[in-house]
């Protein structure tokens, strides 16, 4: 519980709790010292009397036979002022001991304040972080410029590459096996497969099917048609982007990833581009520790249309 103390000072008003009534205290504002009284009020300031000259000092003196002289001299009445500092309280020490609290406890609160925000920032951090270096990571995979197939000396390559062809759909590309040849909806899609436990598996897909727009500035590919055909396209995502031109034909390169690591560690890269009334899919996808081999890399380097060269990045 709480009392209110006026201050004999300032006549400021503050509350105090109830175990410092009859105690001295100090006003907050003034920082005069003076003793809360029971009732709320505050008792006045001690004052010492001087006596002035010429003035003289008169004593009423009354008899009462009903009061004891030797009872009454041995228990005068005590004054507002007498005992104000009888207490063995230290005003001054207490008024410090609030400041240095008040100054403590303001401590505590900023340093509380700075260890979450820290904490805040730090977590920003390192997600920043991640996220970055994920990012970088995906893009640094594949170099900027894959190199000319013909500069590439196959004997250091791993496998049995050899090239297949075919004029009627106009296509040339290179794998380290022999890949499935299908045609589908009667002549309308052509597509070379490859699946193998060492590469992974590689994929060239030709459609009857032409898609101008892709090839005007800031185009974007549906994302079902980038997920067309896709092993495990439903457990993947979009990891990056990236769009070039060669020529006057935009290519479209989509990095896919697992959305739980724990499902499946392989990683997807998807070319697409629409060149000559047709739709063009080279695809790879494998372990993430296949991406920058020279084999992949050359794979996709490899691939002509009509014979042109348009994937080199």
């Amino acid at each position: 519980m709480t009392t209110i103390a006026k201050c004999t000072n300032c006549d400021s008003a503050f509350k105090v709790k109830d175990h410092l009534v009859g105690k001295a205290v100090r006003c907050p504002r003034c920082g005069e010292a003076f003793r809360v009284e029971s009732n709320g009020s505050s008792s006045k300031k001690a004052s010492k009397s001087r006596p002035t000259a010429g003035s003289k000092t008169v004593q009423a003196e009354t008899k009462d036979n009903s009061v004891d002289p030797v009872s009454s001299e041995a228990s005068p009445a005590p004054s507002s002022s007498e005992g104000f500092f009888d207490t063995h309280e230290d005003v001054d020490a207490i008024y410090a001991a609030n400041v240095v609290s008040a100054k403590h406890r303001k401590r505590r609160r900023q340093l509380t304040l700075l260890i979450a925000s820290g904490s805040l920032a730090a977590i920003l951090i390192i997600v920043g972080t991640v996220v970055a270096f994920q990012y970088v990571y995906d893009n640094a995979d594949i170099p900027l410029e894959l190199a000319d197939p013909q500069s590439v000396d196959i004997a250091e390559l791993d496998g049995s590459w050899r090239p297949y062809s075919d004029t009627h759909w106009g296509y040339s590309a290179r794998m380290p096996g022999e890949p499935q040849v299908t045609t589908e909806d009667g002549d309308q899609v052509r597509s070379l497969t490859l699946r193998d436990p060492q590469f992974g598996t590689m994929k060239v897909e030709l459609r009857k099917e032409s898609h101008p727009e892709w090839n005007e500035f800031f185009a974007k590919v549906d994302r079902d048609e980038i997920f067309r055909s896709v092993p495990a396209g439903n457990v993947m995502k979009i990891s990056s982007e990236i769009t070039y031109r060669t020529d006057s034909t935009a290519v479209h390169r989509y990095i896919l990833v697992s959305k739980e690591s724990r499902l499946t560690k392989n990683v997807v890269v998807v070319h697409k581009f629409s060149v000559g009334g047709k739709t063009i899919t080279v695809m790879w996808a494998g372990k993430r520790e296949m991406l920058r081999s020279p084999e992949v890399l050359y794979f996709f380097s490899s691939v002509e249309i009509s014979g042109d060269r348009y994937i080199t990045h």
